[in-house]
C-alpha cells in the first residue's frame, strides 16, 4: 500500500466532479476517492441539485451545486466528466456549463473524460476547451490506477506552480 502523500496544492485549489442524471457512479466514486485521497480539494457538483441518479440506479449526493461552484470555478485545477457521450451532449447546452468551463479553462485546469472520439473535440470546440486541456480514459482502464495517477499530476503541478 502506497504511503499517504501530503498535498502541495495550494487551498484555494479544487477539483470538481460533475454529477447529474445517468453518470457513471463507479467512475465519479473513484475519482473521488483517490483524489481526495492525496489530500486534493474535491468537490462533487451536482448538476440539477444535490442528489442525482447514477445510470445504474445509484443516488449520490453532491457537495454543492453548479450554482454554488460557478463562483470558485476560476480555482479549479481540474474538472471530471464522468458519463458517456449522449449524457455528456445533454449539458453541452446549459450556458451554466459553459461559464464554469471557461472559467476553469482560464485557470489552466486539467478536464477528464471518457474516450469518447465522437464527442471529445466537438464537446471541447462548443465549450471553448483546448483538446491538449483534455485528458481522457478508456472504458477499459484500470480507473484506480488512472486516478491515482491524475492525483500525482496535480499534485507536481501544484508544487511547480
Amino acid at each position: 500500500m502506497a504511503a499517504h502523500r501530503p498535498s502541495s496544492a495550494k487551498n484555494s485549489d479544487y477539483v470538481f466532479i460533475l454529477w447529474g442524471d445517468k453518470f457513471e457512479e463507479a467512475e465519479a466514486a473513484i475519482f473521488a476517492t483517490e483524489l481526495r485521497r492525496t489530500g486534493l480539494c474535491v468537490k462533487l457538483i451536482g448538476l440539477a441539485g444535490q442528489r442525482s441518479t447514477g445510470v445504474h440506479g445509484l443516488v449520490l449526493l453532491s457537495d454543492m451545486t453548479l450554482g454554488e461552484a460557478l463562483p470558485l470555478a476560476h480555482k479549479a485545477i481540474c474538472v471530471v466528466i464522468p458519463c458517456n457521450a449522449a449524457t455528456a451532449k445533454r449539458i453541452e447546452n446549459d450556458p451554466r456549463i459553459l461559464d464554469f468551463f471557461q472559467q476553469a479553462n482560464l485557470n489552466g485546469a486539467q478536464f477528464i473524460m471518457k474516450q469518447v472520439d465522437a464527442i471529445a473535440e466537438p464537446f471541447a470546440a462548443k465549450l471553448l476547451i483546448p483538446t491538449d486541456s483534455i485528458m481522457t480514459y478508456a472504458e477499459d482502464d484500470e480507473l484506480t490506477g488512472f486516478a491515482r495517477h491524475i492525483a500525482g499530476v496535480l499534485l507536481d503541478a501544484a508544487s511547480a506552480g
